[in-house]
């Protein structure tokens, strides 16, 4: 199953703010925002019952939902450097951070997610991470624009705008 269409942070038609690698391509690239946190998450729901993992081997076997651009391997590494990595073989695949979530918040698995793409679901009890002492490493955020686009046009003004206004 492969779910789609889920938002960027903004999008407009002529511009967007993309998480992650820049994917390559023609168009142009802009680092806006800063690193955010992955973090593995859960809908709380679906926890309920089973035991509570302290590895990522704990987990391996488990319904696992993949953020289609990074692929289903992820490197776990513990507070005290230790790094594991886990071969998930979701059954389920979304091409958006917002797709892994909204399928993890339906109690189809487990997902790895940006911080501010869990952010709501952890605030309101929906969301909880799992694993919370393993880090998952951090994600660069970019505005990505036409290639075509004037050197000094409005778009490129605005991604300067969001670039000092977005940093963290």
């Amino acid at each position: 199953m492969h779910h789609s269409g889920a938002r960027d942070f903004l999008r407009f038609h002529w511009y967007r703010i993309r998480e992650g690698d820049t994917g390559g391509g023609s168009a142009k690239y802009h680092f806006v925002r800063g690193w955010l946190r992955r973090g593995l998450i859960a809908s709380t729901a679906w926890l309920k019952g089973r035991p509570k993992p302290r590895h990522p081997s704990d987990v391996g076997d488990w319904d696992w939902i993949v953020f289609a651009p990074h692929g289903d391997n992820y490197r776990f590494v513990s507070a005290d450097g230790h790094a594991v990595t886990l071969d998930t073989h979701g059954r389920l695949t979304a091409n958006t951070g917002e797709g892994v979530a909204e399928l993890v918040r339906l109690g189809h698995g487990l997902g790895v997610a940006a911080q501010n793409v869990a952010a709501a679901g952890l605030a309101d009890g929906r969301l909880t991470y799992v694993l919370p002492d393993w880090s998952l490493g951090e994600i660069e955020t970019f505005a990505v624009w036409h290639a075509n686009a004037p050197p000094a046009g409005l778009t490129r003004r605005l991604v300067e705008h969001l670039a000092q206004s977005l940093r963290m």
